[in-house]
């Protein structure tokens, strides 16, 4: 009976536990099912964040390659950086040297200025030099008038003294006796041209001087000198047999051989140029012509020894023209020698002429 009891009592105590345990239990599964709640929300909220985070690593890979791209930008700028300093550090040293040369030249120029002053002062020197030769010139010029007033009387003798000759001239029949008259004409004629000669080799070295200062030949009067014997010319009964009679009688001998040579001076080539501008064009008389191709004949020889003489060049090619004497000569040769007297007016009209003759 005890032994029942005693079971009875076991039992309700394993009974009583076994209940205990199913609160237990029971509890335990509650809190199961509400850490399984836990669990499926924060799986929920890991979900989420393994979204946002597959989401930032795509971001992360734009930026990425976004960053890289600007990376190969930032050398691709670097190198250029780096080639422009190159070239901004050649360009410093070429700077550089620009600049010893500015300082070389800056040194150059105050020498140059300094020697300009010098210059200067010798420049004033000789314009008072000058104004005091303006005196001696007008001086001169004063007397070179009243020696024009005795050319023009002394023209006026030697045409009365042509016309008296003329008129007493017969035609010779015979060649011998033809060239006997012209030697005597030509005798005649040469004194009857001595004052003339005398006054142009008087005068010779003022009217040089004159021209190459570039002073005008006017009288006080409104004539000029250009006009006076561009008139004289004109009444003349032979002008071109005048002007060359004064070119041939100034000679010098020459130092090697001991001939004599003609020298062409400025009043000549004023002479000839007056003579040029006669309209109508005088009558060239065969002697004439004959004598004016051997002194042109002259001048060429005298230039193959003597090229940079632009006075005898410039001569002869006026002798070619006024005298009717391109023929005698090669055109190609007479059209090369205008190169040296290009600083002469007068070429350009001659230079048109000497294109047309034939």
């Amino acid at each position: 009976m005890k032994e029942q009891v005693l079971k009875q009592k076991l039992f309700e105590s394993r009974m009583n536990e076994l209940e205990s345990k199913e609160e237990k239990l029971e509890g335990q599964m509650k809190e199961l099912e509400f850490q399984k709640k836990l669990f499926e929300i924060r799986m929920k909220e890991l979900e989420s964040i393994d979204n946002q985070l597959a989401e930032r690593v795509k971001e992360f890979e734009l930026e990425k390659k976004h960053f890289e791209s600007r990376q190969k930008e930032l050398e691709s700028k670097e190198n250029q950086f780096e080639e422009q300093m190159k070239v901004f550090q050649s360009k410093e040293e070429e700077f550089k040297g620009q600049v010893k040369v500015f300082e070389s030249t800056e040194e150059e120029f105050k020498g140059r200025v300094k020697e300009l002053e010098t210059k200067k002062k010798q420049f004033l020197n000789q314009v008072e030099a000058y104004k005091s030769k303006e005196k001696q010139f007008k001086e001169r010029w004063k007397e070179l008038e009243s020696k024009e007033n005795k050319f023009k009387i002394q023209i006026k003798e030697l045409k009365l003294k042509e016309k008296q000759f003329e008129g007493q001239v017969k035609v010779p029949e015979s060649k011998l006796d033809k060239f006997d008259g012209q030697l005597k004409q030509s005798e005649l004629t040469e004194k009857q041209h001595e004052p003339l000669i005398k006054y142009f080799d008087e005068e010779n070295e003022l009217v040089t001087s004159y021209m190459d200062n570039a002073f005008s030949p006017t009288i006080d009067d409104g004539t000029s000198l250009e006009t006076d014997i561009l008139a004289n010319l004109r009444e003349s009964s032979d002008p071109a047999k005048i002007v060359l009679d004064i070119i041939q009688n100034p000679t010098i001998p020459l130092c090697k051989n001991g001939d004599n040579v003609v020298i062409i001076y400025e009043c000549h080539i004023f002479l000839l140029e007056q003579l040029m501008r006669i309209s109508p064009k005088p009558n060239i008389k065969p002697c004439v012509r004959e004598d004016a191709l051997k002194l042109a004949l002259d001048l060429k020889a005298n230039m193959k020894e003597n090229t940079e003489n632009s006075l005898t060049i410039l001569g002869f090619l006026l002798l070619l023209s006024i005298y009717g004497l391109v023929t005698y000569f090669n055109k190609d040769e007479v059209l090369e020698l205008f190169a040296f007297v290009d600083q002469h007016k007068i070429a350009v009209e001659l230079f048109g002429t000497f294109r047309f003759c034939k």
